[in-house]
Order: structure tokens, then C-alpha cells, then sequence
């Protein structure tokens, strides 16, 4: 995992803002987007996932119109992109080339919706079960590997996830309401950041990185301090990502890729 660059993070602390080379820009009415570690960066556009270089180049596309529109595409891992369909309670795992490995339907499994999943650092499916109100993890073939206690009652809240994130140690759990929730990877349950009103974010090197009215959030998962992070065009902008050197900003009708100076 790349960290941001330290000067980049000493910078928005002291105030000095960051220099930015605009890279690309894309016009886009996308809903949302994703990166992986190659800086390749992915777009929902109506049912259709688009990938493109760190460069804006289009690359590859993937639709599958049976399953309706996407919701959710992760690219933690480039070679086990992970894409959710909300209503068909759907998840499609694809290649590295977009070409489908996988098809689980949680609805065969009891779910009737799924409003987030995301990959485990091994490459399973975590989700959240709403009737039980409990975190499964289930592998490629959807066979159930681990369940929580129940959450509303380890937590002392009923929460309705709307953005999963899980790194090599912990699971993050993200509700508008109540903040985000931190788990283990086992599914217990450790502590609640009140982050509230976020529909996703991005962990880099201890920093977990949020978009709030227009702004994008870095806080701190080990002082807990939290700084304003200068960005070089914040006007609609409702989505942001940072790998290695480059800075990603989805905004309400194009998608631009800028580059630290």
C-alpha cells in the first residue's frame, strides 16, 4: 500500500496548500468510481463499468444488463474487481481484463437486498445482513466462512451500512447516521468514529480520507486529528481517491486526474 506522500500531509497540516498538475479531465455523469494500485480508475456510467489508465485513456468496458445497474465497484485487488448490483442482491467478480471469474446471488443465500459488500484482504466477500443484523463473509462460491454476533446488539445501535472497507486487519463499516464502525476481521466489534453523512472513503497509511461538503476530510486512525485537504477544483465535487502521485476527483458532470507536484 502507498502512503500519501509525507510532504503532501506536512503541507495541508501547516496550511501551505498542495501543487496539482491537472493530467485529464472527462465529462461524466458518473454515480460512482474506483481505483486500484496501478492508477487505473474505474467509472459507473448507467449499467456500464469503465475502466481507464492513470493517463484517461478508455480501456475496457464490462455491462450486464440482467442484473440492472451497478452500484458499487472495488478494484482493491486488480485481478478480483469486485462489482455490487443493489437490487438484484448481485455480485460479479471480474478479471483484470473486466471478463467475469464469478457470479454470487445472495438472494439464493436469503438476502433480499445488499446495499454494500466489499473484499477481504483474501479475497472473500464481506456484507451485511439486514434481517439478522449481522456481518457475513462468504467466499467466491457462496459458501458462508464467518458471522458477527449481532450488531445492534454489540454496538447498542441498529445501523443500515451504506460503504464496507476492509484492510489487511480491520473492517470498516460505514452508516450515514451513526458514523463509521471498526471491526475486526473476525467481525468483532471494536469502536465508532462519528463520520457522519459519507457514502464511501479510502484508508491510506493510517488516514482515512472522506468527502464533506465538497471537501475532502484526512483523518488521522491513530491521533484522531483531522485536517482540510487543499484540492485544486472542489466546485460539485463528491468523491475523491489518492494513488501514489495521483489525485482523483469525481464531480457532478466530469472526472478529473491530477498529479502531486
Amino acid at each position: 500500500m502507498f502512503a500519501i506522500p509525507l510532504f503532501i500531509i506536512a503541507s495541508a497540516f501547516k496550511g501551505d496548500g498542495v501543487n496539482y498538475k491537472l493530467i485529464t479531465a472527462i465529462e461524466t455523469k458518473s454515480s460512482h468510481f474506483t481505483t486500484d494500485n496501478l492508477q487505473n480508475f474505474y467509472l459507473i456510467e448507467g449499467n456500464k463499468i469503465v475502466q481507464y489508465n492513470s493517463m484517461g485513456l478508455k480501456q475496457k468496458e464490462f455491462s450486464e444488463v440482467k442484473y440492472g445497474r451497478p452500484g458499487l465497484i472495488e478494484a482493491s485487488n486488480p485481478l478480483n474487481i469486485l462489482v455490487l448490483y443493489p437490487m438484484q442482491a448481485t455480485v460479479v467478480i471480474l478479471d483484470r481484463q473486466l471478463t467475469p471469474l464469478n457470479v454470487i446471488n445472495f438472494r439464493d443465500l436469503g438476502f433480499q437486498e445488499m446495499k454494500t459488500a466489499c473484499l477481504s484482504h483474501d479475497n472473500k466477500i464481506w456484507t451485511y445482513d439486514v434481517k439478522d443484523n449481522k456481518l457475513k463473509l462468504f467466499d467466491y462460491n457462496g459458501k458462508l466462512i464467518r458471522s458477527s454476533e449481532d450488531v445492534a446488539q454489540v454496538t447498542g445501535k441498529t445501523i443500515t451500512p451504506n460503504f464496507m472497507l476492509c484492510t489487511e486487519n480491520d473492517l470498516y463499516v460505514g452508516d450515514a447516521f451513526n458514523g463509521i464502525f471498526v471491526f475486526d476481521t473476525y467481525g468483532d466489534y471494536h469502536q465508532l468514529f462519528f463520520i457522519k453523512g459519507t457514502r464511501n472513503f479510502q484508508i491510506i497509511n493510517e488516514q482515512l480520507l472522506y468527502i464533506k461538503k465538497h471537501q475532502l476530510k484526512v483523518f488521522s486512525l491513530r491521533s484522531f486529528d483531522e485536517i482540510d485537504f487543499s484540492l485544486p477544483d472542489s466546485v460539485d465535487v463528491k468523491q475523491a481517491r489518492i494513488e501514489q502521485s495521483r489525485l482523483y476527483l469525481l464531480h457532478k458532470e466530469k472526472m478529473s486526474v491530477y498529479e502531486f507536484q
